[in-house]
């Protein structure tokens, strides 16, 4: 699955750090400083135009370029990995998962936890079972 590859290893992201032009990277870095700042809740295309100083299709191209997915799929693969350090390293609580699915923008929790189990290959809960019991 395409979200798998933005997922399994950051350096792997790049296809080829020098194929990746130095305003793509300044582009995204822009992207994803802004996007972390606001915990990927609510981020738009013309959020990203803003903060980036680029039109729309020169930051999708600058995603393509440096990760090879579009914007969305990369913020929504960075946010799931987000999610998942919480629950790995956050307090034990009755309501982690579906406080760290809101803290990280993801407001339809079955269909985030479709896409968690998509990318880790496990429900969310069975990520705080696991941990539960590494404690």
């Amino acid at each position: 699955m395409l979200i798998m590859a933005v997922v399994e290893s950051p350096r792997s992201l790049h296809r080829d750090a020098r194929s990746c032009r130095p305003s793509s990277t300044q582009i995204v870095s822009a992207c994803m400083r802004y996007a972390r700042s606001v915990r990927y809740q609510g981020v738009t295309i013309q959020d990203l135009c803003a903060v980036s100083g680029a039109p729309e299709r020169r930051v999708r191209d600058a995603f393509y370029d440096c990760y090879g997915v579009s914007p969305t799929a990369h913020l929504r693969a960075a946010a799931l990995r987000e999610v998942r350090r919480a629950l790995l390293e956050g307090p034990p609580a009755r309501d982690a998962v579906s406080r760290a699915a809101t803290d990280f923008g993801f407001w339809h929790l079955s269909r985030f936890a479709g896409q968690y189990r998509d990318l880790f290959g496990e429900p969310p809960s069975a990520t705080v079972a696991r941990r539960a019991h590494t404690r």
